[in-house]
């Protein structure tokens, strides 16, 4: 199986490959009618939380004046949500971040239990309720929370909208009390602050990536609602609300669990995370088995290996330092690197469904073949199809010139030999007349156009193919251009993609030689499902060698719908050691470099990742990651080195703090 991270190194090297010349339901939380006016709306979770108080402080402690258009419990709304409008005497004097709490002042709130607990001595036991005559219900079933129940969120910033949004969880109640200990920080830094953390840490022990969507914002998913949307993020965010049962012991409130989280996550004990991630994994799997979602089973398995790394730490070791505003600078520097790093990974899962990493037919597999087959485009047998079919069209345009009765000229595909094979082209090239009916010198159509290449390999087997075919195209002196042209790579028969667009070429001074190749169109690929747009130049070109020369620009591009528009762009000199490459997702962009060396025949390529100060260098040979000891790139600002990336997902900085790139990378 190749990740992600190689499936990047891979397309970095994919023209040095080239250069060789070879459904909302009716209890679906997330959904939120804004309010005519200033406001908040939002839910509340641990699971799905039916009745409760919502009050609204501001940063001066003043309890806003609200007027409730919509309770937690209100049958007119999505179970579990609210909607808030402040009173219009309280807009002028708002200061944030504002806190949002729900509380459970008369005892009548209740909760939707979001756990199953296949550890329980019988079935059904999954939620504590905290009740000596009923002490546990099953998944799905409601019970009453405690009166002393609490759950807090903040709102760090004016969101410049009529309605702000607070999805208020155990995640974001953490978030606030970290927030509310902060002494460094002004009150709005402090809750941004800490929104981010709880927020990143999430993602570190999941591997799934939230991009740029605050805490507070984050949809989360009502888990017993089999129509209730299938967000990654908002299925995450759940999952550490459900985490919070998984970790609910005899004796132990939901409080209770919720400041263990808390204290985990500050104090960085080992043992203490290692119990929270394993929470964490064991209510992920839930909802991978009610969902049916691979990138949440995915997630769960990297819990899981979190929670191994976590427990095989000795609490006598200290604790697990993650990055903060005290680290040095240079490695502030690199773990906004590696944050970036993690979030155009996520972007490129998201986009392009590239996740269920761990098994051979996993569509993160898909990817990386689909990476593969695009080398094609460029290469070798791409460009002597073009060259070959150019360098006939040519030859038979100027037996047209010279004598124009010739007019149509016809050049059929003929059975050929393993000695003598036809010359796999295939048109009607016709003159172009003018309206008196004489012919235009240098001009033409072509239909029924066909070029393939290589013909046969040496032994009379099929080679790798390509086969170019297009219904109409125009020819003149300076070249030809193909306004619908279809390109199929196969292999042994096998399609392995197909591109579809437009195609031009223009001609240097002799039949062999050309300046430019210009494609642009979209690539389908064998597996059903992937497909992306691709926009390729060569210029300078020069064909009359052993080998192709010149330059060239590669671009790939991946749209969604539901995410962010992803680019992948290569550019360089055919043939040259080292080559360039970008790829950018939303407003994130990583830049590298390629370096390939080959001795006796083994490929060892340099693959540099970097944000224009930070860079992470990976060592690729024959397409497999190298590692030493575990570590299996390493991160430097200039000459100094600021930390490793572990074959496990772990950037280990060189302060002894840590972070988890998304392990969708790997």
């Amino acid at each position: 199986m190749k990740s992600i991270l190689q499936g990047i190194a891979l397309a970095a090297a994919v023209i040095l490959i080239a250069s060789c010349d070879s459904s909302s339901g009716s209890r679906n939380s997330n959904v939120i009618t804004p309010t005519p006016q200033d406001g908040v709306a939002g839910a509340g979770v641990k699971g799905v939380i039916l009745g409760g108080t919502v009050t609204i402080v501001d940063a001066d402690g003043d309890t806003l004046a609200t007027t409730v258009t919509r309770g937690l419990d209100d049958p007119d709304g999505a179970p579990g949500t609210y909607s808030v409008i402040y009173d219009a005497a309280e807009i002028a004097g708002i200061t944030y971040p504002l806190t949002i709490t729900i509380t459970n002042p008369d005892g009548t709130a209740l909760t939707i239990c979001d756990f199953v607990n296949d550890a329980a001595a019988n079935p059904g036991e999954d939620c504590r309720t905290g009740d000596e005559a009923n002490p546990f219900v099953a998944f799905g079933e409601t019970y009453a929370l405690d009166m002393d129940f609490e759950l807090a969120g903040l709102i760090p910033e004016d969101p410049n909208a009529q309605t702000a949004s607070m999805f208020v969880s155990p995640a974001t109640a953490i978030a606030a009390s970290i927030a509310a200990a902060n002494t460094v920080d002004n009150k709005a830094d402090a809750a941004k602050n800490a929104n981010n953390q709880v927020l990143g840490l999430i993602s570190n022990f999941s591997g799934i990536s939230f991009g740029d969507t605050p805490l507070n914002e984050i949809n989360i998913a009502d888990v017993t609602d089999d129509e209730a949307d299938e967000n990654p993020a908002g299925l995450a965010i759940a999952a550490f609300a459900a985490a919070v049962v998984a970790n609910q012991e005899e004796g132990k409130s939901l409080a209770n669990v919720i400041e263990e989280f808390r204290t985990a996550i500050v104090d960085g004990t080992p043992t203490k995370l290692a119990k929270l991630t394993n929470g964490l994994a064991r209510a992920l799997s839930v909802i991978a088995a009610k969902s049916g979602n691979n990138g949440i089973a995915t997630a769960a398995q990297n819990a899981s290996e979190k929670s191994a790394i976590f427990g095989m730490l000795d609490d006598d070791d200290g604790p697990v330092i993650f990055p903060g505003p005290d680290s040095d600078a240079n490695i502030l520097a690199t773990d906004a690197f590696v944050i970036k790093l993690g979030q155009v990974i996520g972007a490129i899962a998201d986009t392009t469904g590239a996740e269920g990493a761990g098994s051979s037919d996993s569509v993160t597999e898909t990817f990386a073949t689909e990476l593969d087959a695009v080398a094609s485009i460029s290469s070798g047998n791409a460009t002597k199809a073009f060259s070959k079919l150019e360098a006939a069209l040519l030859a038979d345009a100027a037996k047209i010139t010279a004598d124009p009765t010739l007019s149509p000229i016809t050049n059929a595909v003929e059975a050929g030999t393993a000695e003598a094979p036809d010359d796999g082209i295939e048109y009607v090239l016709t003159a172009v007349t003018d309206a008196s009916g004489e012919v235009e010198t240098g001009s033409f159509t072509v239909t029924g156009v066909s070029s393939r290449w290589p013909l046969m390999e040496a032994d009379g087997t099929d080679g790798n193919t390509v086969t170019l075919t297009g219904d109409t195209a125009t020819a003149d002196a300076t070249g030809v251009t193909i306004p619908s042209v279809t390109l199929i790579t196969s292999q042994a028969g096998v399609t392995l993609q197909t591109f579809t667009g437009d195609f031009a070429i223009v001609n240097g001074s002799g039949p062999d030689l050309f300046t430019s190749i210009t494609l642009n169109g979209a690539i389908v690929g064998a597996t059903a499902g992937t497909s992306f747009t691709v926009a390729a130049t060569l210029s300078d070109v020069d064909d009359s060698g052993s080998k192709t020369t010149g330059t060239y620009t590669f671009a790939l591009g991946f749209t969604s719908a539901s995410a962010e528009d992803l680019t992948l762009a290569f550019n360089g000199t055919i043939g040259a050691e080292l080559q360039n490459f970008a790829v950018t997702a939303g407003s994130n962009t990583i830049i590298g470099t390629v370096s390939r060396q080959t001795v006796d025949g083994v490929d060892t390529d340099t693959d540099v990742f970097t944000d224009g100060s930070i860079s992470l260098t990976l060592t690729v040979v024959d397409g497999v990651v190298q590692e030493t000891s575990g570590v299996i790139g390493n991160l430097t600002f200039g000459d100094v080195s600021t930390g490793t990336l572990g074959n496990d997902g772990v950037v280990t900085y060189s302060d002894g703090s840590i972070r988890f790139l998304p392990a969708v990378i790997f």
